[in-house]
C-alpha cells in the first residue's frame, strides 16, 4: 500500500504500458497481474516484494544463459539487484499505562521484519535508510544482534550476495497510512551504470484504551475496569485499515471512525479486544472487578440533645465509598437491603421493642443511592439509637445488614440486584445505662453523664 520502486528503466518488458518512467506502479486495469518482468510489483499473500534490476534486463522469460543463449538450469547473474521484503506492513503498539499505584505496564509493540536482499555482479555500495517517519519507530539491526540503528551502508564486491534484516517497532502513531518509508539503494562503482533503489512503506498504529469515567484520577489509561464500566478503544491513525474483534461477554456501545466504545460484562470476566491489519494481530486484554466492599469513613458522631441522666441518644455518621477504588462504578446503585436476621438479648429482648429487632424499611433499609461520576462515593450512613428508657440492664441488639448493587439505569439488559457484602450494626447497653453503637469497625459510646467517646477517643 503506497510503496513505490524507482529504477532507471522505462516500460515493462512484457509489453504492459501501465508502468511509467521512473515510477513502477501496476495499474488496476493491467491484464498481467502476475507479471514478474524486471521491476515487477508482485504480491505474495501479505508479503510485498519489490525487485529492481539494472536497465538492459530483457525481462519476460528465463534469464539468458552463457553467451546470451537460451536459459540454462543455473544461469549466471547478469545484473546487480536489490529487493525489499516485508511480511506485515502494519505495526501495532500501545504506550505504557498504570492500572493503579505501583501497577505500571511498559509500552509494548509488534515488530515488522524487513529483509533487504542484494546481489552484486560488480563492485558497489549498498545502503538502507529510513526515508520518512523515523520518529515513529525504533529500528533494530537483526543482522548484528538487534542493536538499535538508523540503517547503514556496506561496500560490496563483485559476486557478493546476501540479506540484511531489520525489525521496526512502534513508538508514535503514523500521521497517515504508509508514512513510514524505508529505502534500499545499490550504487555501482562504475560511472556508466545507474543505481537501483527500492522504497517500501509501513503504517504504525497506536492503540489506546481510555476509561470513559474520570475516576480514579490519573488512571484513565488502564486495563482493569469495573463490571459494566465503559471504555474507549482507539486506533490512530483513524484511517488505518484494521478490523476489530471483541470477547462475546462484552459489547460495542458505539462504533466510530478509528475507535469503539466497549461496555464491560456484568461479571468478573476477562475481556480481549483484537485488532488486525496487514497480517498482524494485536490483543488488548482487560479484567473486570465486581463491587467487593465499602470504605466506611467516620464523618462525625451524632447526639441530638445530650440530656444527662438518660441513656442512648448516640450514633455515627459514616461516608460510604464503593470498593475497589481503582475502577469506576459511576452510576451504580447501592442499597442496604431489608433483613429479618439478627439477634436481641437482655435489655433488647423485650416484645415492646420488637419493631427494632431487625433492619427493616422502618429502620432505614431499602433506599437506593447512586454512585457519583467523579468518585465511587455514594452515601452518608446514619447509625443511631434514640433514648433507652430505664430500668437498664445488659443487652445487645445486632442487625444483619446485607448490601446489594445494581448497574446504571442505562445498562441493558436489566439485572436483578446482587448482594456483595453483609455487615452488622450492633447496639449494646450496660447496667449503668452506657450505650454503644458500632458499625464498619467504628463505634461511638455515650454515658448517662453525657460523656461521649468515639473510636476510643473522649470527645466530651
Amino acid at each position: 500500500g503506497g510503496a513505490r520502486l524507482r529504477s532507471g528503466g522505462g516500460g515493462c518488458a512484457c509489453g504492459c504500458q501501465s508502468f511509467s518512467t521512473n515510477t513502477v506502479s501496476h495499474a488496476s486495469s493491467c491484464a498481467c497481474d502476475d507479471c514478474t518482468a524486471s521491476g515487477g510489483y508482485v504480491y505474495e499473500g501479505h508479503v510485498e516484494r519489490f525487485e529492481v534490476h539494472f536497465p538492459g534486463d530483457t525481462g519476460g522469460g528465463e534469464p539468458p544463459g552463457p553467451g546470451g543463449g537460451e536459459g540454462g538450469d543455473d544461469p549466471p547473474e547478469t545484473e546487480s539487484s536489490v529487493s525489499i521484503l516485508i511480511e506485515k506492513p502494519i505495526v501495532f503498539f500501545e504506550e505504557a499505562y498504570e492500572n493503579g499505584p505501583g501497577e505500571s505496564v511498559a509500552r509494548r509493540s509488534t515488530f515488522c521484519k524487513i529483509e533487504c536482499d542484494y546481489t552484486a555482479v560488480e563492485d558497489g555500495t549498498l545502503s538502507f535508510s529510513i526515508q520518512s517517519g523515523a520518529d515513529r519507530i525504533i529500528l533494530h539491526d537483526g543482522s548484528s544482534g538487534g542493536d538499535i540503528t538508523t540503517g547503514g551502508t556496506w561496500n560490496l564486491q563483485q559476486g557478493d550476495s546476501g540479506r540484511k534484516i531489520f525489525y521496526a517497532e512502534g513508538i508514535d502513531a503514523s500521521g497517515a497510512v504508509g508514512d513510514v518509508c524505508f529505502k534500499a539503494v545499490f550504487t555501482p562503482d562504475g560511472g556508466n551504470a545507474q543505481p537501483c533503489e527500492g522504497v517500501i512503506s509501513i503504517t504504525v498504529v497506536k492503540m489506546t484504551v481510555s476509561a470513559n469515567a474520570n475516576y480514579p484520577n490519573g488512571y484513565g489509561h488502564r486495563h482493569v475496569f469495573g463490571v459494566c464500566e465503559l471504555a474507549w478503544y482507539e486506533a490512530e491513525p483513524s484511517t488505518a485499515p484494521v478490523s476489530w474483534d471483541i470477547s462475546e461477554e462484552a459489547t460495542w456501545q458505539s462504533v466510530q471512525s478509528g475507535r469503539r466504545l466497549c461496555r464491560m460484562p456484568n461479571l468478573a470476566l476477562p475481556v480481549t479486544v483484537t485488532v488486525s491489519g496487514g497480517g498482524e494481530t494485536f490483543d488488548i486484554n482487560a479484567s473486570c472487578l465486581v463491587p467487593s466492599g465499602i470504605d466506611a469513613r467516620l464523618f462525625t458522631y451524632r447526639s441530638v440533645s445530650g440530656e444527662k441522666g438518660r441513656a442512648g441518644d448516640i450514633g455515627m455518621m459514616l461516608d460510604f465509598t464503593l470498593m475497589p477504588t481503582n475502577v469506576s462504578f459511576a452510576g451504580f446503585r447501592v442499597s442496604e437491603r431489608p433483613s429479618d436476621r439478627g439477634t436481641h438479648t437482655g435489655y433488647f429482648d423485650d416484645p415492646s421493642l420488637s419493631n427494632k429487632w431487625y433492619h427493616t424499611a422502618e429502620n432505614g433499609a431499602g433506599t437506593w443511592y447512586t454512585v457519583r461520576q467523579n468518585s465511587n462515593y455514594y452515601a452518608v450512613d446514619d447509625a443511631y439509637i434514640g433514648y433507652c428508657e430505664p430500668p437498664w440492664f445488659a443487652g445487645t441488639l445486632s442487625w444483619e445488614v446485607p448490601n446489594a448493587w445494581l448497574p446504571p439505569t442505562s445498562y441493558t439488559p436489566s439485572l436483578s440486584e446482587r448482594n456483595f457484602l453483609t455487615v452488622h450494626q450492633v447496639f449494646t447497653i450496660t447496667t449503668d445505662g452506657t450505650v454503644t453503637v458500632s458499625k464498619h469497625g467504628s463505634y461511638a459510646t455515650r454515658t448517662t453523664n453525657d460523656n461521649i467517646t468515639v473510636n476510643g477517643m473522649l470527645i466530651r
